[in-house]
């Protein structure tokens, strides 16, 4: 699935996008799942996941939905980068289901 992020101003508070990944119209199950996201920043990719908390994963589990979470974050470049967002299932699954850019814009000083 392809999936343009909204732009983002360095340094402010992201509001958070919930993403729901379905498979034949059936939504995967993210029980115990691993959600890893990075972001293709050239020299500086930057890891968004599951296990930095900068991702969770929505109750119930079985309904397919992920969040990056509502935080600041810190990107060394901007410009538009390329990301894709891989998923480790409970059954040793490991699929990138999403895939976009996401524009990082400077800080206005």
């Amino acid at each position: 699935m392809k999936y343009n992020l909204p732009t983002y101003v360095n340094k402010n508070t992201f509001d958070g996008v919930r993403i729901r990944v379905k498979v034949n119209r059936q939504a995967i199950d993210l029980t115990n799942a691993v959600i890893d996201m990075i972001v293709q920043i050239p020299g500086s990719p930057m890891l968004l996941s599951t296990t930095n908390n900068k991702i969770s994963i929505i109750n119930p589990p079985t309904d397919g939905i992920m969040e990056i979470n509502k935080q600041i974050l810190s990107f060394p470049r901007f410009g538009t980068f390329p990301y894709e967002i891989t998923y480790r299932l409970s059954n040793g699954t490991v699929k990138t289901y999403v895939t976009g850019t996401w524009t990082i814009a400077k800080t206005v000083e």
